[in-house]
């Protein structure tokens, strides 16, 4: 959630919200949020990033503020971190799947993850991920050599251990 003020405004038409991060490396416009002209009055602005991608632990904003005569100027980059604050097993998409899903998972710090596939029976079938994680994860999930059924996705981080249904349809 972003917020902003100004103390007064001259021909403001309106602020764009630019944002970075992950792996991508260029600004790119999120939002655009209408300016009050030319006042002395203070204003405060709002803005809340719902399109953040999942396993983004750090991303930078900034603000594009733009006159009415189409000049604008840029705000100084702030640097915004987001942690896990527990172990979640967000979800898997597309559920059900035919051939790939992604699995969605947080880990509070650094910690060594077990991600397995497990039949109805609870038989394992398949090693998804291991190894040790840190923040908000994405994870492929290749089951195209599944037969259509039900599975079930079992994260393991240290003594606790989550669960998500799989409809695999082939």
């Amino acid at each position: 959630h972003l917020t902003w003020r100004t103390l007064s405004e001259t021909r403001n038409d309106r602020f764009e919200v630019e944002r970075k991060g992950g792996s991508i490396s260029s600004w790119n416009r999120v939002a655009s949020v209408n300016g009050n002209g030319t006042t002395n009055n203070a204003n405060t602005y709002h803005f809340t990033d719902t399109e953040l991608p999942f396993e983004w632990s750090k991303m930078t904003y900034r603000l594009k503020q733009v006159d009415m005569d189409g000049k604008s100027h840029r705000s100084k980059p702030i640097t915004v971190e987001r942690h896990a604050d527990d172990v979640r097993l967000v979800g898997v998409y597309p559920n059900p799947t035919d051939n790939r899903a992604v699995v969605q998972f947080s880990v509070s710090g650094t910690a060594k993850i077990k991600i397995t596939l497990h039949d109805e029976l609870g038989r394992q079938v398949q090693t998804v991920a291991r190894g040790w994680k840190d923040g908000h994860q994405s994870q492929l999930v290749d089951v195209s050599n599944l037969s259509s059924g039900t599975y079930f996705l079992r994260l393991r981080v240290g003594g606790q251990t989550k669960h998500e249904r799989v409809t695999v349809v082939q």
